[in-house]
């Protein structure tokens, strides 16, 4: 189990522990980087209104939004989390980021 992303170091340690199946757990995406900027209001982190692992979620969502498919679209996010892991909070952040 964990409470903190290992990819983000903004936002507060999850309330409730987390886990994810080993097939998850075992790959990991690629760093951020200077392009995956998170631009969701800055006192929503200060104030812990979103947790690490959320913000991680809200970087990697933006991350694929921004990348176009051969039609022109734009690619989508599959948000699978579990019960008690703060999907409303991911998506209202990302509505912000976007």
């Amino acid at each position: 189990t964990f409470r903190r992303s290992a990819m983000v170091s903004g936002g507060r340690d999850h309330p409730d522990p987390l886990c994810e199946p080993h097939a998850v757990r075992d790959t990991r995406p690629e760093p951020f980087g200077p392009e995956d900027d998170v631009r969701v209001p800055r006192r929503v982190v200060i104030e812990g209104l979103i947790s690490s692992t959320q913000l991680e979620c809200v970087a990697l969502a933006a991350r694929r939004f921004r990348h176009c498919l051969s039609g022109g679209e734009r690619a989508g996010f599959l948000l699978g989390d579990g019960t008690g892991c703060g999907k409303g909070r991911c998506i209202s952040a990302l509505i912000l980021d976007q």
